[in-house]
């Protein structure tokens, strides 16, 4: 009986859910003004950690120097991902969506706001961090 309490004890303190943030998800949360972070606490009440792909900040850098309201909220977005603890995750991979899919795993979420991302996601097992109504997240 002890065994199996130090089992279930060792597995809830020990396991952290992997959020993994794209850029479409980044600056649509800055554009809308929602704060993603108190809403994931919401929604998961294990320890958790933020990911993000290299890809992710190559866009984020992009788009800081696009035209228009997409440039500020592209630096309000590295503004916010500047003040997280994230784990950085290298890819060799030019495109985002691409290293995000080589890199989630059945266990994690993926924060998306791209449509084409959460059905390749879905395929693969992965569940999904959304926005709706502008106002809240959802998981999917």
């Amino acid at each position: 009986m002890f065994a199996a309490k130090l089992i279930y004890f060792y597995i809830q303190t020990t396991y952290m859910k992997s959020i993994f943030l794209d850029t479409s998800f980044l600056v649509h949360c800055a554009e809308w003004k929602l704060d993603f972070i108190s809403e994931v606490e919401r929604l998961i009440y294990d320890k958790y950690q933020f990911i993000i792909v290299s890809p992710v900040y190559d866009e984020l850098a992009l788009l800081e120097h696009s035209r228009g309201r997409t440039k500020f909220h592209a630096k309000l977005a590295h503004a916010i991902l500047k003040t997280l603890t994230l784990q950085i995750i290298k890819s060799n991979k030019k495109s985002a969506d691409e290293a995000i899919i080589e890199s989630a795993e059945k266990n994690d979420l993926v924060a998306t706001h791209d449509a084409e991302l959460k059905r390749k996601l879905k395929k693969k097992g992965v569940e999904c961090l959304v926005i709706r109504q502008k106002k809240y997240l959802i998981i999917i």
